[in-house]
């Protein structure tokens, strides 16, 4: 099959927020070269003036830099560092003093790029980045198993005086080593495609530890709800297949609306899911073999 009849992946975002305002951001998009797609999701540091200015000006300078870009050469680090120079530049514009800028318009950054061959992965911060088992999502009355989706992202955390603390965010401070993020590259599944959800720490974010051991020498992994329920969420929506971008979207804000009534949210929860199986020829795919 030609490259021009390569279908494009599923992008899908949600937002919602228990609190007063939304300081979340996120944007998703196809680049104009075939095959080629930006999903990127920013968490505003709640306890910084200016956080939710910060994750919008971030996930907008990342979209905007991705556009320009040719994407057949572009590392994903790049768009962080773009994004930390234009929070730096308007910590400068609103002549915040150097000492202070760390602590202004901070935000966490996560995002995915999408090739014909790899995704490329890059964050700092914390929240998830999950890849997806879709076999494993469940539908209807069943739920996601607990194991349906491996999180990729190691959160830039340490514990001081009993609170998780983010030492790698970008800010008002600009280009640091704070600002540096984690890179991965994944080979693509050219038989069956993935799905990978992003999500601000609202949903997810593994600042603990995740496994523990129970007196009985029984080892536990941590299943949080709301993790849970927009996994199932994203099965419902893409049962038996991809779903279109507007299915998946109007599934996920109902199930992100669905725990803020249920008061299972306690901070702002965004989600961003990049489902590739959409863009994966039916011929390329063939059949599964035996199973165990």
């Amino acid at each position: 099959m030609s490259k021009t009849s390569r279908r494009q992946s599923i992008l899908a975002r949600a937002s919602v927020s228990p609190k007063g305002g939304n300081q979340d951001a996120s944007v998703v998009l196809h680049h104009d070269v075939p095959g080629y797609s930006l999903v990127v999701v920013a968490d505003g540091i709640g306890s910084h003036p200016g956080a939710e200015v910060g994750a919008r000006l971030a996930v907008e300078t990342a979209a905007e830099l991705f556009r320009k870009a040719d994407p057949r050469r572009l590392d994903p680090r790049l768009l962080f560092s773009g994004a930390a120079d234009a929070l730096g530049k308007l910590a400068a514009r609103e002549c915040v003093e150097p000492e202070e800028r760390d602590k202004r318009f901070g935000t966490t950054l996560l995002c995915v790029v999408e090739t014909p061959t790899e995704l490329r992965i890059a964050y700092v911060g914390n929240g998830g980045i999950f890849l997806v088992r879709p076999g494993l999502l469940g539908s209807g009355s069943q739920g996601a198993a607990g194991w349906a989706a491996t999180n990729l992202l190691s959160p830039h955390s340490v514990s001081r005086n009993g609170k998780d603390v983010l030492v790698r965010f970008l800010s008002g401070r600009g280009g640091c080593p704070a600002a540096n993020p984690t890179a991965l590259t994944l080979s693509r599944d050219p038989r069956h495609g993935e799905i990978v959800l992003l999500c601000t720490d609202g949903v997810w974010s593994a600042d603990q530890p995740t496994l523990g051991t129970d007196s009985d020498g029984k080892t536990w992994h941590l299943h949080e709800e709301p993790l849970a329920r927009v996994l199932s969420a994203l099965g419902e929506a893409a049962a038996g297949g991809p779903a279109d971008r507007l299915a998946l979207e109007a599934a996920l804000a109902a199930c992100l609306e669905e725990l803020d009534r249920g008061n299972l949210l306690d901070d702002d929860c965004t989600v961003a899911v990049l489902d590739t199986r959409g863009s994966i020829p039916a011929s390329a795919r063939g059949t599964d073999g035996p199973h165990a």
